[in-house]
């Protein structure tokens, strides 16, 4: 039997027993297959220690290698949805979830707030701004519950907004202005109206403008420092912001309109003295605009530089194209005239007709809206929430509630103005980051979340995809959790600490994962987990669901008497016989989001299974991978038919009836957890953190009822 703490033969836990550096000495001391390795060196003189031959270097980096592989490896699941997505009932009911809840209104009530436990009065940290949050599941729809909500009226406000424009109180209508979610907005759009073919197109295409550029750039040598390759930047790579032009012109990142310091000390802060011609033209008064005569969309349109364009003129590039990420509100401004192009209409009606109408955002505005729908921490103009960003709105100049956040979340989750194959080719990171948890998409910050970061389970992440946003005094971030079908909204408004967003999203990751995964594998198990057998052949399937480990456990499968889950994952690792007896078989199955529906309004739904090894060693190494699962997929086949494929029948219901496997050619009945022919079965339990327990169906209801859900290995 596998052993968690000493490993299958009894091999030490730990990778290394030693590293010792005595003087010169070195003892790098490893257990492997009980012997202890060691490698030592004659100690020299004090003074130095004379350098290391590349043979001993080569031996200790194999010393290391071989007590790296003495520790058994934790399964690699497929990346994406780990169990299948439970129905908002499941969630929003779910006890665990309730708790968190309660405990995280507490939380923010105490800590926050100042509004329990700690004098009451809003006293806490939050009196000079306003916030609402929204925690959702993207089922049910736009009029679903929410899974968690607060909304914060700061008690200044009545004292900020000394005119009394805005709203007196937050909700989950209240209008804040969102900054860069904006771009979430535009992406959505280009998507909506041209799809993502156009994506490798040059933006060229779309600004002529910018071929007048390139014509000017023509003898000058590709990926130089005077000009950006225009006609090598592409829709998707302004989208990704991978298209190496600058950040921003004039209205934001330009220190001679103003900012931190007054344009008139910058001299003394050692920048030169301007001419007047090198003074940006325009900014924050006027706004930088694409200036273009009325037959701009004729065949034969006359058009000129505006001064927006002429001022991204004299900008040099950051990167090539496509090199690195690098921020740029510029190139959603191109986007923004792109989409202009594509459509022959303004921005400004293509997104009420493409994305606001057909999502029933009622609250979402691309012109100021009146002042009586949001919350206005002070001067309308002084806060920036009557400010009109012109043809800057792309990148960052939309208004929105913390209601109609979570209707788009929803929307582009459940690919409401798209095939669903495009929302997931959205759905991913397009480029790396520095931090490896961390990429970069369209035009997401996309985030690797461990789940369980204190137990060996070492491949095991959801992906958030996010967007923050801030301008004036509001931040807002939206973010989405595809893998377990929820995302969540913040909004604050006032004086804010810096950063307060994505430390409340840390705050409401930390607090709802947990039970959200908690209730996912609930409902997996629910629906799932038993026994499934043929009536007449001896052919049987045990799915149970782990604390711990990803998917749908194979916890027991024979066909005709055979053990198929050894058999099949002999097969797909190329295991030969001899080998048998130390195989540590492992079946996982994941949802592949592939389904029918059947008469009667049922469904037939589609999984599949990873088999592995798992007394294998951990051999990841510069080269090497101990997962790549994704491999090994259909790689045993049975006339035609993968090995490796499950088809669950549903019920009208939603209750499960059987399972089907097509190379088996055989359907296999659900009997629930009765392990007998019709008794009262016993449910066995391998070990698990709660030890060894042998459970009888009421005892298993009643520790399910309490949170635990037993696992089968």
């Amino acid at each position: 039997m596998y052993n968690k703490t000493t490993g299958r033969n009894g091999y030490q836990g730990d990778e290394l027993l030693a590293t010792a550096r005595e003087g010169s000495r070195l003892d790098v001391s490893a257990s492997h297959n009980n012997q202890l390795v060691c490698l030592s060196f004659p100690k020299e003189t004090p003074t130095m220690a004379p350098p290391l031959s590349p043979g001993v270097i080569f031996a200790a980096l194999l010393t290391l290698y071989f007590a790296r592989a003495a520790l058994a490896k934790p399964p690699c699941p497929l990346w994406g949805h780990m169990y299948p997505k439970p129905g908002i009932g499941a969630l929003s009911t779910h006890p665990a979830i309730q708790q968190a809840s309660q405990s995280l209104s507490a939380l923010f009530g105490q800590h926050l707030d100042g509004t329990e436990g700690g004098g009451g009065g809003g006293g806490g940290s939050s009196a000079s701004y306003s916030y609402a949050i929204e925690v959702f599941s993207a089922d049910g729809g736009d009029e679903a519950p929410l899974l968690w909500s607060r909304y914060w009226t700061a008690p200044r406000l009545p004292e900020q907004d000394a005119a009394g424009v805005g709203v007196k109180t937050v909700a989950s209508d209240t209008v804040f202005r969102i900054g860069s979610v904006t771009k979430v907005f535009t992406v959505l759009a280009l998507l909506a109206v041209a799809g993502d073919a156009v994506w490798n197109d040059p933006i060229t295409k779309y600004v002529p403008e910018l071929a007048a550029r390139v014509e000017e750039a023509a003898g000058v040598p590709a990926e130089s420092t005077w000009s950006p390759d225009w006609e090598d930047v592409t829709i998707g790579a302004l989208a990704g912001q991978t298209s190496g032009i600058m950040r921003d012109y004039a209205l934001l990142s330009e220190l001679t309109w103003g900012g931190p310091v007054k344009p008139e000390n910058l001299v003394h802060l050692g920048f030169p003295p301007l001419n007047s011609s090198e003074m940006p033209p325009c900014g924050t008064g006027p706004l930088c605009t694409r200036e273009r005569e009325p037959a701009f969309f004729s065949p034969a349109p006359r058009m000129y530089i505006g001064k927006l364009l002429a001022g991204m003129a004299k900008q040099p590039p950051s990167f090539p194209p496509s090199a690195t990420p690098a921020y740029s509100d510029l190139g959603f401004v191109l986007l923004g005239w792109a989409l202009e192009t594509i459509t022959g209409k303004p921005y400004r009606q293509v997104m009420t007709e493409s994305v606001i109408v057909p999502l029933n955002l009622t609250r979402t505005y691309v012109e100021p809206p009146p002042d009586s729908v949001g919350v206005v921490p002070g001067g309308r103009w002084n806060v920036s929430w009557a400010f009109d960003m012109k043809d800057e709105i792309a990148a960052g100049g939309m208004w929105s509630s913390p209601r109609d956040l979570t209707k788009l979340a929803r929307g582009i989750m459940t690919s409401k103005l798209m095939k669903p194959s495009m929302t997931r080719r959205w759905l991913r990171p397009k480029s790396f980051s520095s931090d490896p948890r961390s990429g970069v998409g369209e035009p997401w910050g996309v985030r690797q979340i461990p789940l369980y970061p204190l137990t060996n389970s070492t491949y095991q992440y959801v992906t958030a995809f996010n967007k923050a946003g801030q301008i004036g005094k509001y931040g807002t971030v939206l973010s989405m959790i595809p893998e377990l079908g929820i995302g969540l909204s913040i909004a604050a408004a006032g004086d804010f600490p810096a950063n307060i967003n994505m430390a409340l999203a840390d705050t409401l990751a930390n607090a709802f994962i947990p039970p959200l995964l908690r209730a996912t594998r609930d409902a997996a198990n629910r629906t799932y987990g038993g026994w499934y057998r043929h009536r007449t052949l001896n052919s049987s399937l045990l799915v149970t669901i782990h604390p711990v480990k990803p998917g749908l456990q194979i916890s027991s499968w024979t066909s005709n008497g055979t053990d198929m889950l050894l058999a099949a994952t002999s097969l797909t690792n190329a295991i030969p016989a001899r080998l048998l007896p130390s195989v540590d078989a492992s079946g996982i199955m994941y949802p592949t989001g592939l389904e029918d529906v059947l008469p009667g309004g049922g469904r037939r739904v589609s999984f599949k299974a990873v088999f592995e090894d798992l007394a294998q060693p951990q051999q990841a190494g510069p080269y090497t991978t101990d997962c790549a699962t994704w491999i090994s997929l259909s790689g045993t086949m049975y006339a035609s038919q993968p090995l490796d494929q499950f088809l669950f029948e549903l019920g009208s219901g939603g209750e499960v009836l059987g399972v089907y496997n097509p190379a088996l050619r055989v359907t296999l009945e659900h009997v629930g957890w009765d392990v007998g022919n019709g008794g009262a079965g016993v449910v066995p339990v391998a070990p698990s953190p709660m030890g060894n327990h042998t459970w009888s169906n009421s005892t298993r209801a009643s520790v399910l009822s309490a949170g635990y859900t037993p696992a089968i290995f």
